[in-house]
């Protein structure tokens, strides 16, 4: 992996706060192995009692046997949005938000649920995240009425 990167000193502030964005990871036990991934491959989190799912943007699923309330805290840094009991996902990866169906289809064509509860704080964060691209179009998010 390309993980060896080098992150530059604090002092030096052109692209400090991106390298950091960039190199940031998350640690799972997987088959006695200790994995790390970076965060911006983690497309979706699916919680399954005591265990985890990670389903990563080239396909993988792993699977991790911390709860999804544990992620939820390390992944909380604003990247990452809790719809539902079961399923935590990355806003980049988000294709549409189904307002009839209150379900989110994912890049790779995966729908999630939205819980009925949370539905419009979602809707919220998710105009939040469109304006913090400063009206670029990079993941083509969009809202359409099933």
């Amino acid at each position: 992996m390309e993980n060896s990167k080098l992150i530059p000193h604090p002092g030096e502030a052109s692209g400090f706060a991106s390298a950091q964005a960039k190199l940031k990871m998350v640690g799972l036990s997987f088959m006695n192995r200790l994995i790390r991934i970076q965060t911006s491959e983690i497309s979706l989190l699916q919680g399954s009692v005591n265990y985890c799912y990670f389903y990563l943007s080239d396909g993988r699923r792993l699977i991790s046997a911390r709860t999804l309330k544990y992620y939820s805290a390390v992944l909380s840094d604003g990247e990452f949005i809790r719809i539902h009991k079961s399923y935590m996902l990355n806003f980049k990866y988000i294709h549409h938000v189904l307002i009839e169906t209150q379900e989110v289809e994912l890049n790779n064509g995966m729908v999630v649920p939205i819980a009925r509860r949370q539905f419009r704080q979602v809707l919220k964060k998710l105009q939040t995240y469109q304006s913090l691209l400063d009206g670029t179009d990079k993941n083509n998010v969009g809202l359409v009425c099933a």
